[in-house]
């Protein structure tokens, strides 16, 4: 779907492209912070790590596969959740510039 709607607005201008990403990704990009930032009282960084897998739950079971694998003591799939709203906003912007290079159209309904 993703996919589909970076087609869509492959004629957009670059600057609506990027704040599609940002409001898209935005949950993401603040849970992420949070959980990266030094806990409070409360521990957010823990609620923000565990809220970020809801908002990328169709990836988690990828990710889980890497499980065995840690860098510096953390799981590898702790990092690659970390980076899911760079990633995910990078894959539609490359999808929208793929778009206009290929000149890929909408399927005919």
């Amino acid at each position: 779907m993703v996919g589909a709607e970076a087609v869509i607005y492959r004629d957009d201008v670059w600057w609506r492209n990027l704040l599609t990403v940002l409001v898209w990704q935005l949950p993401g990009i603040i849970l992420s912070l949070m959980s990266i930032m030094p806990a409070g009282m409360w521990g957010e960084a823990n609620y923000g790590f565990f809220v970020l897998q809801f908002w990328y739950t169709p990836v988690v079971p990828l990710l889980s596969c890497l499980s065995d694998y840690a860098f510096y003591g953390k799981p590898v799939y702790y990092y690659l959740l970390l980076w899911m709203p760079v990633i995910f906003g990078l894959c539609y912007l490359l999808l929208v510039f793929a778009g206009r290079k290929f000149s890929i159209s909408r399927a005919a309904q």
